[in-house]
């Protein structure tokens, strides 16, 4: 499935997008009107970036931002991602990127297509240069009874937090653009195997990369997975194999699923791939009741405030 540019459960960017942003110390605070941005300025341009609490400390822009800077690729830098049997060519180099006044060198990616809309681009929560992120949902109902949970986080392709169901570590990432949450095919498979999803028969096509979409499923989730992870997923998403991925403005692409990314040299004839592990995203409907989440990088926690019960 996808990643990164993400697991194709990591981009489901499908809003119309307003956020502000303020910063005190070292802290930004966002907010998500409906999602969380940030004005940046690359080479002295301005850009306004989607924040993605998801992914690993990079910068990934529109190809058309990427073609005004007239940005150069590094020697032995690509990025390869596979839409079936087409591939779709990358480049990448660090770039200094000016956020709040900080300007911090960041690995900075782009395509030949644009990959998201009403943005100029994507970035990492842990790139933005800050000890602390507050994100603030102001859709959510303020409840003057509220409980805090510290959640521990990894940071190792982006910044998750490792749930064990049923034995198995699965990494878990929030995505507070997402408005569901989404499981890539391994965890599906492992978790039908564990009897705690079902299939349903209710498809859909969701947009996901490059304004494609693709074919999903939605899935039916049982108490027992709800306590296990900790979090209620009543919308859950899973992507269907074997079924056509279609472009929004020319049509067919493929016939087969997205299936991972390369990362590879470019003076190299053996790309190396990494295998992509169960993966589960938790979208807001995950957050439902939570008014606010804080990262916290140098303790490696978030913590989520929300309306108790």
């Amino acid at each position: 499935m996808q990643k990164y540019l993400y697991s194709f459960l990591s981009i489901l960017l499908h809003f119309s997008f307003c956020t502000s942003v303020n910063a005190d110390d070292n802290v930004i605070e966002l907010i998500a009107d409906p999602v969380p941005s940030v004005d940046a300025q690359i080479f002295g341009k301005k850009v306004n970036l989607l924040v993605d609490t998801g992914i690993a400390n990079r910068v990934v822009l529109n190809s058309r931002i990427a073609n005004t800077l007239n940005l150069k690729a590094a020697n032995f830098s690509a990025v390869n991602v596979l839409v079936g049997k087409k591939k779709l060519i990358g480049k990448a180099r660090k770039v200094p990127v000016q956020v709040m006044g900080k300007i911090t060198k960041i690995r900075t990616i782009w395509f030949d297509q644009d990959i998201v809309k009403n943005y100029d681009g994507i970035i990492g929560v842990g790139a933005l240069g800050a000890d602390r992120v507050k994100i603030t949902f102001p859709d959510e109902k303020t409840s003057d009874i509220l409980s805090q949970k510290i959640i521990r986080l990894k940071n190792k392709n982006g910044w998750k937090y490792i749930a064990k169901i049923e034995g198995k570590k699965i990494p878990v990432a929030f995505k507070a653009h997402h408005d569901f949450s989404v499981l890539n095919i391994k965890a599906v498979d492992f978790l039908k195997e564990q009897k705690l999803i079902n299939e349903t028969s209710q498809y859909e096509y969701k947009e996901i990369i490059f304004n494609l979409t693709a074919a999903t499923v939605k899935l039916a989730v049982n108490e027992d997975f709800n306590s296990m992870l900790g979090f209620a997923s009543p919308h859950i998403f899973g992507r269907i194999k074997n079924v056509p991925v279609f472009n929004n403005r020319q049509g067919k692409v493929s016939d087969a699923e997205i299936k991972e990314i390369i990362v590879t040299a470019q003076r190299t004839n053996s790309p190396k791939k990494s295998g992509r592990p169960p993966e589960i995203m938790l979208g807001r409907d995950a957050l439902s009741g939570c008014m606010e989440m804080l990262y916290d990088f140098n303790n490696k926690n978030i913590t989520l405030t929300c309306a108790k019960g």
